[in-house]
């Protein structure tokens, strides 16, 4: 059952044209966050009532970075339009040994559906496994199990893999890391929904596109 306030209104010289608009209040509807609703029809000498057509604003939410939706009236939710998580800086989920060189620095970042990872100077010298991060944090993960990025090495070719059902990054090298710099930049898709809380710590400010 709905809880709301329904006005009913004629149009001024022609009482057989009335419109109902009824404002829904509450968190009663799915998926609703927002305090109201607000739904109007229209009954006209056809003596039938037109659908009812739902009116809601866009939303903005900034807990997890910036998201913006707008109200699917056929879905009766939201609709996830714009999302931009900033660029995160992920450095202390490094495992396994590996560490960053001077001025080194991992980051993440999610745009829309869009998942972009980035490694600079990152060393595999002590590194005990090819495990980067263990585990890779929820919003991120790749529609594609076992995603390979080829990457380049002081000694050649190497590759980054991205295990959605592990939830992982590594490094496809095997167990001979060496004394080297690795710097990579790989994006993928994902289909995983908006995340409720970021992973790191933020790197500069979400641009106002």
């Amino acid at each position: 059952s709905a809880r709301g306030v329904l006005e009913v209104m004629s149009w001024s010289g022609n009482s057989s044209t009335v419109l109902q608009r009824f404002t829904r209040i509450g968190t009663g509807v799915t998926g609703l966050t927002r305090p109201t609703v607000t739904y109007t029809r229209i009954w006209q000498n056809t003596l039938s009532w037109s659908s009812w057509t739902t009116h809601v604003a866009h939303r903005i939410d900034n807990t997890a970075g910036r998201a913006v939706y707008v109200w699917d009236d056929l879905a009766n939710r939201d609709q996830l339009i714009y999302g931009d998580t900033g660029v995160r800086d992920i450095s202390a989920l490094l495992a396994n040994g590996w560490t960053l060189g001077t001025e080194g620095l991992i980051t993440l970042s999610r745009n829309g559906a869009m998942v972009t990872f980035r490694a600079r100077n990152l060393i595999g010298t002590a590194a005990t496994t090819n495990v980067v991060i263990p585990t890779l944090p929820t919003g991120f993960k790749p529609i594609t199990n076992g995603l390979r990025v080829p990457i380049t090495t002081f000694t050649g070719t190497d590759w980054l893999t991205v295990r959605s059902h592990e939830a992982d990054i590594s490094l496809s090298r095997g167990n001979t890391y060496g004394n080297q710099y690795y710097g990579v930049e790989a994006s993928w898709m994902t289909q995983n929904p908006w995340p409720t809380s970021l992973p790191g710590t933020a790197t500069g400010t979400i641009p106002n596109l």
